[in-house]
């Protein structure tokens, strides 16, 4: 790795190429020329042992402290997954020489989307927008200009999708239809919004919107993926485990007026705080975003109007001036109330915030100074949450998404799927299993109550079962049971569990090595090892042990080229397997030196303080030779077989 201090921490192979994880970042490797280019900073979860990956839809995704990373293509970078949900939009009527799309005495209502197709051609959809609706009272067909706000992170490789209802005097199940499909521009992104004009008439309406009533429904409108401790696939569904979703906070403006306590006023002010950053939103009599003033209406006559006026307002400056948060209403049924608003935190992996006023009877709950438990967001965080993708989306996480498996305090550690399940290790419940192929049919049963896994990082799957280091030994875990493979090597497990069990729980790892019916499990072997010295290797075909004692931190068998590959833990090389089928297979290290002389057995050569007794000496042409001797202070090695060295070479 390029400085003498990194470690790699983690491999990933991904499109027959190598990535390695080291300090916070994440590499490419190459192979042939040993040099490494950078992809993005990466940093593993709290809580975790390490990144957790899948390759899904011919993408990497990475687990991380600040959610799921996605790398698309060899040659690109790491990049947040998922598309974030579209903010509100604001509509005026347009009086065009042809006026087609909303006829006099009627009203339509918009959604919106944004979306992305990423280097492999799959079209990631996001969460839809709150439905905004116009009523045409203007004597006359009109056209109509739609200003879509854009969220944070959009570039001018999204494009954007707008849906329309049909003409109808009352609007009570809308069915949303495309009316305009357009690429964001950098202009877009610098305005913070898209300009929209729609002059389609009903008839050319097109494709409906997947969250119509009559598609999937606005339950499952999608969502980002959670950030997540481990995530796997399974029957082409991606699924997170120990997971957290964005914070959020919901509150309902009640009043709005002069004169009363428990209405909101002039003046008035909102104020959000995530316990470093804070930000006041003041009422005012016009709207200035930049100040972060909102347009409260005290004059209309109607108190829901007056409401509506205000909340709306309240997230146009939100969502276009605050850093912390975005907010959002949506009027789901005719009974909603028109102030009800949810507060969303702009990113993953961020503090709680808290919200409250100087008008706290203006709002329910009261938002009062200083913030009570009900003022502080919440970010559904479940420790037995296994939250689950739709079925070839894996970016596309609904909220209702989501199993919770035995115990609430109970950590998910590990899921690893096999052929006909999937399966779940928790700290202290288990082992549990998931079944069905789909959503609706899904299915968990408990598997072993006594199949504690001790190392999180030790599972691995070799012929079609889990194998990891448990409480009771190294266990194979099918579909159906639980067994115990280590009886051979008991006492050596027992002296580690004795003197170094923190250790080889947060840095013992597996390595599967599936051509050769070997499983690796790579431990510290004492209390301050921070990676593995002592190497056992079961072969599961013999049901026998054999022991290695390599420094390394992490390592993998990349599928590619068959080879095992290590990280070193008391150098920044990285270790790849010899694979040529001769003596050479059972090399360790080799270094390339130089031969300046040699009488008899004695070689005067570059290269001694890396040189022990037992090494091999290979130059092309002639058969190796044993060192038996080392003189580093000479720089001389004596050999066990007199050759013909080339000095010039």
């Amino acid at each position: 790795m390029p400085n003498n201090s990194d470690r790699g921490s983690k491999f990933f192979f991904y499109s027959s190429n190598v990535f390695v994880c080291y300090s916070t970042l994440l590499a490419l490797f190459d192979t042939g020329s040993g040099s490494f280019v950078s992809k993005g900073a990466v940093t593993k979860p709290s809580e975790a042992t390490s990144i957790r990956s899948v390759s899904a839809n011919q993408n990497l995704y990475l687990t991380s402290n600040m959610g799921i990373k996605k790398l698309d293509s060899v040659t690109g970078q790491l990049y947040p997954s998922g598309i974030p949900t579209a903010l509100h939009t604001t509509l005026t009527l347009q009086n065009d020489t042809t006026n087609l799309a909303l006829q006099n005495l009627n009203s339509v209502s918009y959604r919106w989307v944004l979306a992305r197709k990423d280097a492999n051609g799959n079209a990631v959809i996001g969460g839809v927008s709150p439905s905004n609706t116009i009523t045409n009272s203007a004597g006359a067909t009109r056209n109509i200009n739609v200003r879509a706000y854009l969220p944070q992170n959009v570039d001018n490789t999204f494009y954007a999708q707008l849906y329309r209802t049909t003409n109808s005097v009352t609007i009570n199940s809308p069915e949303y239809q495309l009316t305009i499909e357009y690429n964001v521009t950098t202009t877009d992104v610098t305005n913070g919004y898209i300009d929209f004009k729609d002059i389609t008439p009903d008839a050319l309406l097109g494709a409906s919107l997947y969250t119509n009533n009559s598609q999937q429904g606005i339950i499952n409108n999608n969502a980002i993926a959670p950030l997540a401790r481990d995530i796997c696939e399974y029957k082409t569904i991606v699924f997170y485990a120990d997971v957290e979703n964005l914070h959020r906070y919901t509150m309902t403006l009640l009043a709005v007026g002069t004169g009363s306590a428990a209405q909101l006023d002039v003046n008035d002010t909102v104020t959000i705080s995530n316990g470093v950053t804070t930000e006041v939103f003041t009422a005012k009599a016009t709207e200035n975003v930049a100040l972060k003033q909102f347009f409260v209406d005290t004059a209309s006559s109607s108190p829901s109007i007056r409401i509506d006026n205000t909340i709306k307002s309240f997230i146009n400056v939100v969502n276009r001036g605050s850093a912390l948060v975005y907010a959002t209403v949506d009027s789901v049924s005719s009974t909603s109330l028109p102030g009800a608003i949810t507060l969303q935190a702009r990113a993953l992996g961020t503090a709680a915030f808290t919200t409250v006023s100087s008008r706290p009877k203006a709002f329910n709950p009261e938002l009062t100074s200083p913030a009570g438990v009900n003022q502080t967001s919440k970010n559904d965080a479940y420790k037995n949450g296994l939250m689950y993708s739709k079925p070839g989306q894996p970016e596309a996480v609904p909220f209702k998404n989501i199993i919770f498996v035995g115990s609430s305090d109970d950590r998910i550690k590990r899921i690893v799927p096999l052929r006909d399940s999937l399966l779940i290790f928790k700290e202290k419940d288990g082992v549990y299993r998931l079944s069905g192929e789909r959503e609706g049919n899904f299915s968990v049963s408990l598997l072993d109550s006594s199949a504690k896994l001790v190392a999180p990082d030790s599972i691995a799957v070799l012929n079609g079962s889990a194998i990891g280091l448990f409480e009771t030994g190294i266990c194979q875990v099918t579909d159906s049971d639980v067994s115990i493979v280590s009886q051979p090597v008991k006492d050596k497990l027992l002296n580690l569990f004795g003197s170094a069990l923190s250790a080889v729980r947060n840095y013992a790892f597996g390595i599967s090595y599936e051509t050769e019916g070997k499983y690796l499990l790579c431990l510290p072997s004492t209390s301050s090892d921070t990676a593995s010295n002592y190497q056992l290797i079961y072969d599961v075909f013999n049901n026998t042990f054999v022991e290695w004692n390599l420094p390394i931190t992490t390592g993998g068998v990349n599928g590619a080229d068959g080879k095992v590959y290590t990280a070193e833990s008391n150098t920044n090389r990285i270790r790849v397997e010899r694979k040529l089928f001769d003596y050479t297979d059972f090399a360790d290290y080799e270094q390339q030196v130089t031969i300046s002389s040699f009488v008899g057995l004695t070689l005067q050569i570059s290269g001694t303080d890396k040189m022990v007794v037992g090494d091999l000496l290979e130059q092309s042409g002639s058969l190796p030779a044993y060192i038996t001797a080392v003189d580093v202070g000479n720089g001389s090695v004596t050999v066990d077989t007199s050759n013909p060295w080339d000095t010039s070479l």
